[in-house]
């Protein structure tokens, strides 16, 4: 069991007379509410046995911290009679004394939930212990307040919210090995990516980085380079880059690997792919276009973004790569429409910029040097 040794405070409470901090998991509990300390409730693993305990064979699909009234409970739910039954448990969390058993039938969404468990049951090798021990090792975050399943994509994972003063955090874990699919994180999460896949800083990594300008995650787009010679972009090509901006500032040791306007939950943003060189995992920044407003998510790089990084600064080798704004001035000069995608690559050896623009139906790939600025081909 992971300790703290002190109680989580949320949205302006006090903690050792320092001003209270507000903290992203604030809408879980409402304001003002101070999260326990692990130290004052019961471990995962003793109130899943004894939520189980209250329907033997039934299926496990969500064990959830909760305050209710001024009395922080965990809730259990089960799936039994096939997915033709929801049991709904609740256990003090202080004591794992039960408080209440209720039964009724599941919505849609538990029945998938359920049939997708007891399909997969072969499969599911981590408990749900396990699985909160990895995902607050992954973030850092001492106090673990939901285990579930979910579908993600099309594949059953385990979904864990964390929580420490001012961060909450979502870590998606691989239902067979625990392993750490993404992290999505709210607040000022300052702690370090997951043990085991940083690499080392990779030498030049920061050589791939666009200038600084940006806001960052404020509320007002970064302005362009100014005095710096940059070219004056318009449309999408110019949205693109400041989103690069705002995303790769305060990076230092990260190098881009690409950028692309995404569309997620009825919203457009930008999504932009960063890394450590040699790293196994990854940060995707989500940029509104609007607001150049930022979210990050840690993500679990595929090889190919591993080796592309790799070999794009092992081809810069010592120098330094034009900007994007210059990459994409360069690929509208040879081709007319929206810039959608910006990613690195390598071609024979030299470090490149490939460009995606779109027009109409059409889209064509712009390839540009990324030392020397000189379109390659479209």
């Amino acid at each position: 069991m992971i300790r703290v040794a002190r109680s989580i405070v949320l949205a302006g409470c006090l903690l050792g007379g320092v001003p209270g901090v507000y903290g992203a998991g604030a809408d879980d509990f409402g304001p003002g509410v101070v999260l326990p300390a692990n130290s004052t409730i019961i471990p995962i693993a003793r109130a899943v046995q004894a939520v189980k305990a209250q329907a033997s064979g039934a299926t496990l699909i969500r064990l959830q911290l909760e305050l209710e009234g001024t009395r922080w409970v965990y809730k259990g739910e089960l799936g039994a009679s096939g997915a033709r039954e929801l049991i709904r448990v609740m256990i003090d969390a202080r004591s794992g004394a039960l408080i209440r058993v209720r039964r009724e039938t599941p919505g849609g969404g538990d029945t998938r939930t359920i049939l997708a468990v007891q399909g997969a049951r072969m499969t599911i090798r981590m408990p749900f212990a396990q699985v909160a021990a990895a995902a607050s090792n992954a973030t850092n975050h001492q106090l673990v307040t939901d285990v579930r399943f979910v579908n993600d994509g099309g594949t059953l994972v385990y979904k864990v919210t964390t929580h420490a003063a001012s961060v909450r955090s979502e870590v998606y874990l691989n239902v067979t090995t625990g392993r750490v699919i993404r992290i999505s994180t709210e607040g000022d999460d300052t702690t370090p990516p997951p043990s085991g896949g940083n690499g080392g800083n990779g030498g030049n990594g920061g050589t791939t980085q666009p200038p600084s300008g940006g806001s960052g995650g404020g509320t007002t787009p970064p302005p362009p380079p100014g005095g710096t010679g940059e070219p004056i972009l318009t449309g999408q090509a110019d949205v693109l880059n400041r989103a690069i901006i705002a995303a790769m500032q305060n990076r230092p040791t990260m190098g881009f690997i690409e950028a692309k306007f995404k569309r997620q939950r009825y919203v457009t943003e930008v999504e932009v792919l960063a890394a450590v060189p040699g790293a196994a995992y990854g940060t995707e920044i989500y940029v509104n276009p609007s607001t150049f407003a930022t979210r990050t998510e840690r993500e679990l790089l595929d090889a190919g973004d591993v080796n592309a990084l790799r070999a794009f600064i092992a081809a810069l080798g010592d120098h330094n790569a034009i900007t994007p704004a210059r990459a994409m001035a360069a690929a509208l000069a040879v081709t007319v429409g929206e810039v959608s995608e910006f990613e690195i690559g390598t071609r024979l050896g030299a470090p490149i910029y490939e460009i995606k623009v779109l027009n109409g139906a059409r889209e064509r790939s712009v390839k540009v040097h990324a030392v020397t600025g000189v379109v390659l081909d479209s």
